[in-house]
């Protein structure tokens, strides 16, 4: 992997696979959660640095979404599912404010989310580039 989006994309796939190992344990549920929305946000942030952007330091999916939609106007579509995945950046990670665990049902949807952003993201990344759809 010789470009820093590939660095991206490989850490997004990291955080999917750590996120369906953990996504096994009921317990371990909203850690994996957290898992997904990082995924989602290193495919994002992918797109930003093959097209050269710069990288916002944060960590609002929307607003990740809205930038990489500006190189990549395809990633209009991943608003939705980055609205779905903003609240497992903190609320999964600190014992802040109301808790409550995630169902088996609700994680599944957090997995489609965040799978379809690191696919589209990964698309993304080769339409700026250039690349047809079958490389990389």
């Amino acid at each position: 992997m010789s470009e820093a989006s590939d660095l991206w994309l490989e850490r997004a796939e990291m955080d999917l696979q750590a996120a369906r190992v953990l996504s096994g344990k009921a317990r371990l549920r909203e850690l994996a959660s957290f898992h997904y929305q990082q995924a989602a946000e290193k495919a994002l942030k992918a797109v930003l640095v093959a097209a050269r952007r710069s990288v916002p330091r944060v960590h609002d999916l929307v607003l990740l979404a809205r930038e990489a939609s500006s190189v990549a106007p395809e990633l209009r579509r991943a608003t939705a599912p980055a609205r779905r995945l903003n609240m497992f950046y903190i609320e999964t990670r600190y014992p802040v404010g109301p808790q409550r665990r995630l169902t088996a049902a609700e994680l599944s949807g957090v997995m489609r989310a965040a799978t379809t952003i690191v696919e589209m993201g990964r698309a993304a990344v080769r339409a700026v580039r250039g690349e047809s759809e079958g490389a990389g």
